[in-house]
C-alpha cells in the first residue's frame, strides 16, 4: 500500500469518528432541551396555593348578623327594651278604667232573677256608654239581686237602648229595695231618647234587689221590653 492511501484511509475513519461525536453532542443538546422546556423540570420550592391555607376568620368580624337569615336559619329578633318581641301587656279596659273604691255593675252577676240580661255596651240617644247592664223587664213583675256589700252609692245613666224599635210608645219602671224589703227610693222611669241620670244611697246594704216592669205609656198597660239599660252603672265605697 502507498503512503498515500494509507493517510486517505485514516482520513475517513478520522471524519466518521469526528460525525459520531457531532451527533452525540446534538442528541444530549436535544434531550436537555426537551426537559427544560417540554414541563418536566421541577422547582425545588413547593409552589403554595391559596387552598393549601385555611383561611381563619378574624378575631373582629361579626359571626351573629341581625339584618337578614343566614345559613342557619332566621336571624334571632331583638329582645331589647327598644325591639321587644312581647307586646306590652294592655289595660282590662282601656275605655273605661276602674278607679279605687269603684265596682262597674257589668263585674257582679246577679245572685238571683227571673229576667233576662246582658253586660255590654248600649247607645242612647246616639251616646255611648261602655260599662253597662240591659234588663229584660217584662210586662209582669221582673227582678234582680246584686251582691254589694262594703258599697255607699249606686249611679247610672237609665233608659232604652236606641236599637230597640219595639220600645217606642213604651216605658219601663225601675225600684230598688234594701235586704228587708225597704224601698230605696223613688220611682225611675226609662224610655227612648236622652238617659237620666240616677243616683241612690246603698249604705249598708248587702243585697241589693232591682224591680223592673215595662208598660205602655199611656194606658199603662203591661208591656215587655228588652234592653232597659243601666248605663255606665257604677258602685261607690
Amino acid at each position: 500500500m502507498s503512503r498515500f492511501e494509507w493517510l486517505k484511509d485514516n482520513l475517513k475513519v478520522a471524519v466518521a469518528s469526528l460525525l459520531v461525536a457531532v451527533i452525540g453532542v446534538l442528541v444530549a443538546f436535544l434531550s436537555l432541551t426537551n426537559d427544560v422546556f417540554g414541563g418536566r423540570a421541577v422547582s425545588s420550592t413547593p409552589e403554595i396555593t391559596s387552598a393549601a391555607v385555611p383561611r381563619t376568620p378574624s378575631p373582629s368580624s361579626d359571626v351573629s348578623r341581625s339584618a337578614g337569615p343566614g345559613p342557619s336559619g332566621p336571624a334571632t329578633p331583638d329582645l331589647s327594651p327598644s325591639g321587644s318581641a312581647t307586646p306590652d301587656p294592655s289595660p282590662t279596659d282601656s275605655a273605661s278604667p276602674r278607679p279605687d273604691g269603684v265596682t262597674y255593675l257589668d263585674e257582679l252577676a246577679a245572685a238571683e232573677r227571673n229576667g233576662g240580661y246582658l253586660r255590654e255596651p248600649v247607645t242612647m240617644d246616639h251616646v255611648l256608654y261602655d260599662r253597662s247592664v240591659q234588663l229584660t223587664c217584662n210586662g209582669k213583675d221582673s227582678w234582680f239581686i246584686y251582691p254589694i256589700a262594703g258599697h255607699r252609692t249606686f249611679s247610672f245613666a237609665l233608659g232604652i237602648d236606641d236599637g230597640v224599635t219595639t220600645a217606642f210608645g213604651r216605658a219601663a219602671d225601675l225600684t230598688f229595695f234594701a235586704d228587708n224589703g225597704t224601698q230605696i227610693g223613688g220611682r225611675h222611669t226609662a224610655g227612648l231618647g236622652p238617659a237620666k241620670k240616677v243616683e241612690i244611697d246603698v249604705t249598708g246594704v248587702i243585697q241589693l234587689k232591682i224591680r223592673c216592669i215595662g208598660r205602655d205609656a199611656e194606658s199603662n198597660a203591661q208591656k215587655s221590653i228588652p234592653h232597659v239599660a243601666l248605663g255606665e252603672a257604677v258602685l261607690t265605697r
